[in-house]
């Protein structure tokens, strides 16, 4: 036989070999290699929606929060209730850059007006003339683009659920299922349902957790 295609042929069989091994150890992990996909597609999810503020489509959610002068209720400071302060409309407003991490985030600091009587006790609202992007920068929250961090508790519902050796990433919770709900619906865009980079994550968590246990296997 020509010792090149012994060669070949050699090295056809191992290939088979290690594919039909590779494909026993995935069968025999399954459980195991699922829950390291959902971890990796959770971690990719979070990001993409409360860090880089991006649909399922990797388009940007939306790119600016709504300015619209409103008054807020102590309740609508949901990530730092001590920013809230009964005030109306004559008030001054400075707003200052301070240093959050490795970012610059543009933080609003109240201040009542010289002058301005003090506001009935029964005054329950904050009035801010930037609306609810000012309701995010009297908490020290970003506003450059929408990323739907507030107070954690949404992208806390975001959990990995395993129930009869099926694990899937859901979000739990009637307050967190009716909160993404009325995001998507506000933006009118997917947003909770895993993009291409999440899937791709999960991917690329269950090959390299194969390989390893492949080369534990073989040495």
């Amino acid at each position: 036989m020509n010792l090149v295609k012994f060669i070949a042929m050699l090295l056809n069989q191992l290939d088979e070999t290690l594919n039909n091994l590779y494909n026993v150890i995935a069968n025999q992990a399954e459980e195991q290699l699922t829950v390291i996909g959902a971890v990796a597609m959770q971690a990719s999810m979070l990001k993409r929606i409360f860090e880089r503020g991006q649909a399922t489509s990797g388009a940007g959610i939306a790119s600016k929060y709504s300015s619209y002068p409103t008054r807020y209720e102590k309740k609508d400071f949901k990530k730092s209730a001590s920013a809230f302060q009964p005030i109306g409309k004559k008030t001054l407003i400075d707003i200052k850059t301070t240093s959050k991490g490795s970012k610059n985030v543009l933080k609003a600091t109240v201040k009542v007006a010289k002058g301005t009587p003090k506001p009935a006790a029964t005054l329950k609202t904050m009035y801010l003339k930037g609306g609810y992007k000012m309701l995010r920068q009297v908490q020290g929250l970003q506003v450059g683009f929408v990323d739907l961090h507030v107070s954690g508790s949404l992208m806390q519902s975001i959990r990995i659920v395993t129930e009869s050796k099926k694990t899937q990433i859901r979000i739990l919770g009637t307050d967190g299922v009716m909160k993404s709900e009325n995001v998507e619906k506000l933006y009118k865009k997917d947003i909770f349902k895993p993009s291409a980079q999440d899937n791709q994550a999960a991917q690329d968590a269950i090959s390299t957790e194969i390989a390893l246990i492949l080369q534990k296997s073989l040495s």
